[in-house]
């Protein structure tokens, strides 16, 4: 796999503390332990942590816990500053069972970051817990590169707590993780609070972009969606609306609701039959006939997701950067579309593709809009992509087309990325073929006659002049199959837009 480039954020998790109080313990971070630890082991414990409100001063305590004697080992504390700073702690624990105990005498089960004495926001990132001299890891998804944060929690005043990363245009969407499937749908519930009362006899239309890890190849396997005065069972008055069958891929679903003679308060997604990632987003609830929305937040742009909740067995959830992923196979080359705009900066190389007449035109594009077709070059493999929230139209120097399924080749305009010998281009698709759904493709309104394929500049197998790579950085190689060289060799080489011979 490749590293991430620039495009790809760093993940932290952070704790919002509203206020600040008198006292470090009033506000928690707490982070339970995924193994106990080892009698006599020493440990070495890491943490980055910065604050939104730092003064130089102000501390903030570490503690470890032994949730089965309640004994608490109280370690050093730090001072945070406005930036991220990575602090250590050494821990041996020692038994538990000495009648006069001392600081370290505990199996700690979770550490606790006592966060009270600051106001706003404080970033915990790359926490980690070790045997000193070992790799046995205790602290589960320390880097936050997942959206599990099943491990962390607060105290009972608080304070609310999500993921977050420092990529500026990320498109957030909403992860509940469910776990195992269950019995009934209302197992495991995801539920979102109206901003404020709807109107009674006004219609409204709710909308949703919703799906899942584990699609059930069952199509009576559904999500179940329903509207809630809030009060609790059994004497909630519900309203149901129709279930959905969900995918692997994000489909938007709407509902249309007037209340009547009770005011609705929320509704909920009844997740329970699906294990695994249930994903959600660009909620809405607006008037039919209007533009109020009555759903904070609800493409989750913002790291305020206090609106929504889950129900008693849970599942946990987050907001979280969405990313999708790209596979390229032994070419070297793939034709790529993904349903929310990406960001592929450092991570693969991508193209726009036009035919103008002559010559394939290729022009390297960083963001890609949603829905639309590319081609990307990268060595074999599959890559996370992370989408953003949007992107600027290609159109302009892209004429590639995305399939929906349903595009049949008429045997002459379809062309499909392909290969002749060793040579990349583009294949005329034999008539009548169905262009895979997700695929791209170019419709060549006028193509060279007699041609069945346009390679990328190999001129006696394809008849093409040249190829243009729309390069402005000079200096850029890129050989005939439109690979970029970092140090070309002897040989033919394309290098902003002209033929360069190296000797």
């Amino acid at each position: 796999m490749c590293a991430w480039g620039g495009a790809k954020a760093n993940r932290f998790l952070f704790f919002n503390n509203g206020t600040a109080g008198s006292e470090d313990y009033e506000k928690q971070a707490i982070c339970n332990f995924n193994a106990a630890l080892v009698t006599g082991q020493q440990y070495i414990i890491k943490a980055k942590i910065k604050v939104e409100n730092a003064d130089g001063e102000t501390k903030i305590g570490f503690w470890l816990v032994d949730e089965v004697t309640s004994r608490t080992s109280y370690q050093a504390a730090i001072t945070p500053t406005s930036e991220f700073v990575e602090y250590t702690w050494y821990f041996t624990p020692l038994d538990p069972s000495v009648a006069e105990p001392g600081n370290n005498n505990l199996n700690p089960t979770r550490m606790i970051f006592n966060t009270g004495k600051f106001g706003g926001k404080v970033y915990i990132d790359d926490v980690t817990c070790k045997p000193n001299g070992g790799s046995t890891e205790f602290v589960n998804n320390g880097d936050f590169n997942l959206p599990d944060v099943s491990n962390w929690s607060a105290n009972y005043q608080g304070p609310s707590y999500t993921i977050d990363s420092d990529f500026p245009n990320a498109d957030f969407v909403m992860v509940y993780n469910n776990g195992t499937a269950g019995a009934h749908d209302y197992d495991r519930q995801a539920i979102c609070k109206f901003n404020s009362a709807l109107t009674l006899g006004q219609q409204y239309v709710i909308k949703a972009k919703i799906k899942v890890e584990n699609p059930n190849p069952d199509p009576e396997i559904k999500i179940g969606f329903n509207i809630n005065d809030g009060v609790a069972y059994p004497n909630t008055k519900t309203s149901y609306g129709a279930a959905i069958v969900p995918t692997a891929e994000f489909v938007e679903y709407t509902w249309y609701y007037t209340p009547s003679d009770w005011d609705p308060a929320q509704f909920v997604f009844n997740t329970g039959k699906f294990g695994g990632k249930i994903y959600i987003d660009d909620v809405s609830c607006t008037p039919t006939s209007g533009s109020t929305e009555f759903v904070d937040n609800g493409n989750f742009n913002s790291t305020d997701i206090s609106n929504w909740s889950a129900n008693y067995q849970g599942p946990s959830y987050t907001r979280w950067d969405y990313e999708v992923s790209a596979t390229v196979g032994a070419d070297g080359f793939a034709t790529y579309s993904a349903v929310k705009a990406i960001n592929v900066d450092g991570i693969v190389t991508a193209y726009g593709a036009k035919y103008d007449g002559s010559k394939i035109v290729l022009t390297p594009v960083t963001e890609i809009p949603a829905n639309t077709g590319v081609i990307i070059e990268a060595t074999a493999d599959t890559y996370p992509v992370p989408a953003i929230n949007s992107a600027a139209s290609i159109a302009s120097f892209n004429d590639l087309q995305v399939s929906d399924g349903s595009i049949s080749s008429d045997g002459t305009h379809h062309f499909a990325l392909g290969k002749k010998g060793s040579v990349v281009g583009f294949v005329k698709v034999k008539k009548d073929v169905t262009i895979p759904k997700g695929k791209a493709y170019l419709y060549i309104t006028t193509p060279p006659a007699a041609r069945e394929f346009i390679g990328f500049g190999d001129e006696d197998v394809t008849g093409v002049n040249e190829v243009k790579v729309q390069k402005e950085v000079r200096g850029e190689y890129y050989n005939l199959n439109g690979q970029r060289v970092a140090q070309p060799t002897k040989g033919l080489y394309i290098v902003n837009g002209k033929k360069v011979i190296v000797k």
